[in-house]
């Protein structure tokens, strides 16, 4: 059964986007948290990759500008920018007692497990049944909740161009094409809008104090696919499903990222500083599709395979809230290094490298 590679894509951005090679964090079979059943795996799936899957949303949403001012005419920055959500410790496990789960508990009485980004710790699962000829409770089977990568820190990463238009505005695009990695048997593609505005210009005698003033926003959007491998496995149980009925099995995620700011700053020579307020709004959603195998027992009390179909349908909402911000760029000649914090709900750091004109 294949490793459900799917999931590196929240820790791989940078080596997805930048071509550089990344620590892989030891999963076990995440997909086979869907022999549980839709209920109860769609439970247990969302619990686990939650912190992960707003954390990188998150991190969409910052990058987008490294002063408050704007370009000349035809004038142009390209960045390459790293982006680190710091995600809360208390994200790092999730109680598993509180859990609306119907047929399925740890076989070890625990009452934790970890997240993506907790400790290297798995959690075998039991799943339940009860057999119609004895009315007994019977372990149909068993899955293991992956241990966590014991990281909290969640990457982005992304490339960046933004030209100067008319009337003090800046245009910017993000961009990477739908790019296979083979070996991680998953495609991803990223694209993003952005725009810059100097509105001091339309505010008397304001437009003539040294600062900068602007509005700016952006938009991002992140696809990755990839496929699962689910299979019976090695059981007794009756199964009269072909085996190609566990073919074309997926794993989607989309994550977007939307932010709108106020800066105020300052720009010399050789260094520039900003800070601002604004509002950010995130999402990441997952959906499994495809037939699974659930293994159950049947009317006659005999343990038979079953099939579901599109078992997963998450959808996590980020870090939707007000957020200040304040960063500062160096710049020697044409190249420019910057960095900024962005504080929410999620702490959002970012370090960029790039080259600037006019």
């Amino acid at each position: 059964m294949k490793r459900n590679k799917f999931l590196y894509t929240l820790g791989l951005t940078s080596a997805l986007l930048f071509g550089t090679q990344t620590v892989k964090a030891q999963f076990s079979d995440a997909g086979d948290i869907l022999r549980a059943g839709a209920s109860d795996a769609e439970i247990v799936f969302g619990e686990y990759i939650r912190p992960a899957a707003e954390g990188f949303a998150v991190g969409l949403n910052t990058g987008w500008f490294n002063t408050a001012g704007t370009h000349s005419l035809l004038g142009f920055d390209l960045t390459f920018r790293a982006n680190v959500a710091a995600m809360p410790s208390n994200l790092k496990t999730f109680e598993l007692t509180s859990l609306p789960l119907q047929n399925s508990r740890p076989i070890d009485g625990s009452t934790m497990a970890s997240t993506v980004i907790g400790a290297d710790n798995s959690t075998t699962m039991g799943i339940f049944g009860t057999n119609p000829i004895t009315n007994a409770e019977e372990e149909i089977a068993r899955f293991d909740i992956p241990g966590g990568i014991n990281f909290s820190l969640i990457p982005t990463a992304m490339a960046q161009l933004s030209v100067g238009i008319i009337k003090n505005t800046d245009i910017s695009i993000r961009y990477m094409p739908t790019v296979s990695v083979g070996s991680l048997g998953l495609d991803a593609g990223l694209y993003g809008f952005g725009i810059k505005h100097d509105i001091k210009q339309w505010i008397p005698v304001v437009q003539y104090v040294p600062i900068d003033i602007s509005f700016a926003a952006g938009f991002t959007s992140f696809t990755a696919n990839s496929d699962l491998d689910v299979r019976p496995g090695n059981t007794t149980a009756i199964n009269t499903f072909p085996n190609s009925h566990w073919d074309d099995q997926a794993i989607k995620m989309t994550a977007t990222g939307t932010n709108f700011n106020l800066l105020v700053g300052r720009g010399l020579p050789i260094i520039s500083a900003y800070a601002g307020i604004g509002y950010e709004i995130s999402n990441t959603s997952i959906k499994v599709e495809g037939n699974y195998p659930v293994e159950s027992i049947n009317s006659v009390g005999l343990r038979e395979i079953e099939s579901i179909s599109n078992p997963l349908d998450l959808s996590f909402d980020g870090s939707n809230s007000v957020r200040a911000l304040a960063g500062a760029r160096l710049k020697f000649f044409l190249l420019t290094i910057s960095a900024d914090v962005v504080v929410s709900n999620v702490t959002v750091g970012s370090v960029g490298v790039g080259i600037s004109f006019r």
